[in-house]
């Protein structure tokens, strides 16, 4: 839906026309007050700019006074900064309000002619802008992907195609868009998790979410929200086994809806790919497998490969059917056949090139196609928890922390509680500003990442002290700190023998910390559950404890267990209160 429409702006000239004409705007006046950097009230001399990359700052100027004013700003156009009113004349006139208009497409707003003022002489008019955001519930769905697999497997490879729509050239091209680090491009091995998000319109193309948030300000520009079906986000998970910690925490911690298994046509089956199924089929995140690199692979090498892999999916999937797409409908045409692939009783392998294209096609459809398993819509109305990943101390900005929401709407100006910390204490804090995918937000939804700047009500923290697994909550929560929780484990045939008081590392959302196992359910007294498949044993209980300070957790939130490899996969059952003498909100 396009927010103005040529004939509403149309409609808006000829306002201007005839004010023009007829002349009964206000007196002149001296001056209005000095522009003010916050506020919802923004002044312009002119807007006569076709510039994209000037477009795309006054987008974001438009977003930012959006949200100061909740929704609605004020743009006085003929003004300069220092409210000085010179007004402009008829074609000049038109052509700013034509540019404010374009605007307000790539917002999703309306806007309307406020008040009329004389200019310099009576031939110059000043005119003030009302620009109104249309909010309406988003109907766009929202799905996340974890890329696993062995190192040198091709995922950062694969990753920056697929999100860029350029093909590699066998030396690192399509990585280079994804490595966040200097050492990552060196050595092709990546070291952290990094996300990218792709948008697929409603006929099936993919296109790099920035292309839909600043818009290309074509001769015709359309309504940026309209054009997206659904949003991918990829998480590009580390592959080397020294990173597996990162690969764990991203498996745990990000929730997402799919594994994307990428095997190296010529390398085959590693250990690590192993490592990485046996983590995301344990946490019941669906799979599906790609082999990368077939245009270097011969036949032999290849069919070996196959084999390899369907080996690898009856051992640890039994109850799944392997299949081999070889083409796919686009969005809008037989959802009846995309449907088995996509219902959890099959496991899709795809076989591309990410140099010579092989393959993409199919797999691309098969993205377009996805829908989410996770529904984070029956968590949209319940309390705010946020859950932070990184901080970061900005000068004349402040604190600002990136995360994931995991239920309820995070809003602009809403109290929040901080914490915990390492006495368990929880600090006051109001949410300023926030960002999603580099663009100005009213709210942040469940299911969302985006960062937060806030500020603290009473004493200020650095950034270094908000550590990582610090969590956003609201205070109708009443979050109370834990340092020992009772797990359901799974714990993995190769596992190590576990004992009371045995040490291992904890992934819980974004908690990472050594716990000490101080009970320990007999296995085979423990209460059986069903197991996940035949792979993995029965359900054992155990009573775990932090080790160094105490985190904010919930039940039923995934775990992974490791000591140095991965020993136990699972999920909290309960959280013992931490008792504290002075223990509360500071």
């Amino acid at each position: 839906m396009t927010t103005l429409t040529d004939v509403g702006l149309a409609a808006l000239c000829c306002q201007v026309h005839a004010e023009y004409v007829h002349g009964t705007s206000l007196p002149p006046s001296d001056r209005l007050p000095y522009e003010v950097e916050e506020g919802n009230v923004e002044y312009k001399l002119q807007l006569l700019t076709q510039d994209p990359d000037r477009l795309r700052q006054l987008t974001t100027q438009m977003h930012w006074r959006l949200n100061e004013g909740r929704n609605n700003a004020f743009y006085e156009i003929g003004v300069k900064d220092n409210g000085e009113v010179l007004g402009l004349l008829e074609d000049a006139m038109v052509h700013s309000l034509g540019t404010l208009a374009r605007l307000c497409r790539v917002v999703h707003a309306k806007m309307s002619l406020s008040r009329f003022r004389y200019g310099r002489d009576r031939r110059h008019r000043a005119i003030r802008v009302k620009v109104a955001r249309i909010v309406e519930p988003s109907s766009t769905k929202r799905l996340r992907v974890s890329v696993i697999g062995d190192f040198e497997s091709g995922k950062s490879t694969l990753v920056g195609v697929v999100t860029r729509g350029c093909l590699d050239d066998g030396a690192g091209l399509a990585r280079m868009h994804v490595c966040r680090h200097r050492h990552e491009l060196e050595n092709g091995c990546t070291s952290s998790v990094s996300e990218h998000t792709i948008a697929v319109a409603r006929d099936g193309h993919f296109r790099c979410i920035e292309e839909f948030q600043t818009c290309d300000f074509g001769e015709h520009d359309q309504d940026v929200t309209a054009q997206q079906e659904r949003i991918i986000t990829l998480n590009d998970l580390a592959g080397h086994q020294k990173y597996l910690k990162s690969t764990a925490s991203g498996l745990a911690g990000q929730f997402p809806d799919y594994a994307m298994l990428v095997i190296d046509a010529v390398r085959g089956v590693r250990d690590m790919t192993r490592e990485h199924l046996q983590i995301a089929t344990a946490l019941n995140v669906a799979i599906f497998v790609v082999i990368s690199k077939i245009d270097l692979a011969t036949n032999a090498r290849l069919q070996q490969s196959v084999t390899e892999v369907t080996d690898l999916m009856t051992t640890f999937c039994p109850q799944q059917q392997i299949v081999w797409p070889k083409s796919l409908p686009t969005v809008g045409e037989d959802h009846e056949l995309i449907r088995p692939l996509t219902c959890g009783f099959t496991i899709p392998v795809f076989q591309i090139s990410s140099v010579n294209g092989t393959g993409l096609d199919i797999l691309q459809k098969f993205l377009a196609n996805l829908e989410p398993k996770r529904v984070w819509a029956t968590t949209a109305q319940t309390p705010v928890e946020f859950q932070i990943t990184q901080a970061y101390d900005i000068d004349q900005a402040g604190i600002i922390v990136t995360g994931l929401v995991q239920a309820g709407t995070l809003g602009l100006r809403e109290p929040m509680l901080l914490g915990p910390d390492m006495d368990g204490h929880f600090c006051e804090v109001v949410v300023k500003s926030i960002e999603v995918q580099h663009k100005a937000a009213q709210t942040l939804c469940a299911g969302e990442t985006g960062a937060v700047r806030i500020r603290f009500v009473s004493t200020a923290q650095p950034a270094s002290r908000i550590r990582k697994g610090t969590m956003l909550v609201h205070p109708s929560v009443c979050p109370i700190a834990t340092r020992q929780f009772d797990a359901e484990l799974h714990f993995l045939p190769d596992a190590r023998a576990f004992r009371n008081n045995f040490q291992a590392v904890i992934h819980t959302g974004q908690v990472r910390q050594m716990a000490k196992i101080i009970r320990l359910e007999d296995p085979m007294s423990a209460s059986v559950t069903k197991p996940l498949s035949t792979y993995f044993p029965a359900t054992t209980m155990c009573r775990l404890e932090f080790m160094y300070w105490p985190e904010y957790i919930r039940p039923d939130l995934p775990l992974v267990l490791r000591e140095g490899r991965t020993q136990a996969v699972g999920r909290i059952v309960r959280t013992v209160p931490y008792l504290h003498q002075t223990t509360g909100v500071s």
